[in-house]
């Protein structure tokens, strides 16, 4: 079936590490590590508030619980996002393989993806929540 030379991932399933909830009107799915979605939801709220977009109505909300890899494609086929937004998880442990910066939007598999830092350091940081906000207009087409 394999041959010695043939390389074998294992990756998680989804199930087994994420924790969603929202329910995705906009088709907007957030993507943030487990443990700084409480302390950082009334951030997460104004800043999808400045988009004209409600946290638990226009999104799916999913937490990574741990810092394993988890291959989020399943997901992603399966729900079909237009817009995706990652905080503080690099692509490679969503099993995702593309190569991008934090807060350059990129298109990739007929979503707009943006991956920038945790909300933890965004919400204390005004220049990264600058960079934030403009990668967000261009994702979400939002007139400057």
């Amino acid at each position: 079936m394999f041959s010695k030379d043939d390389l074998l991932f294992i990756v998680n399933d989804a199930s087994d590490v994420l924790k969603m909830e929202g329910q995705y009107a906009q088709k907007v799915m957030l993507i943030l590590p487990a443990v700084d979605y409480d302390s950082t939801l009334p951030f997460l709220e104004k800043m999808l508030g400045a988009a004209k977009l409600n946290l638990m109505q226009d999104t799916l909300i999913i937490q990574v619980l741990d810092h394993k890899s988890v291959n989020i494609m399943q997901e992603i086929k399966k729900r079909m996002p237009e817009q995706v937004l990652i905080f503080g998880i690099q692509p490679d442990q969503l099993c995702l393989h593309i190569e991008t910066k934090f807060y350059q939007p990129l298109f990739f598999q007929n979503t707009n993806f943006l991956f920038a830092d945790r909300l933890t350091l965004l919400e204390s940081d005004k220049n990264m929540k600058t960079k934030l906000w403009a990668a967000m207009q261009v994702v979400f087409k939002i007139q400057k």
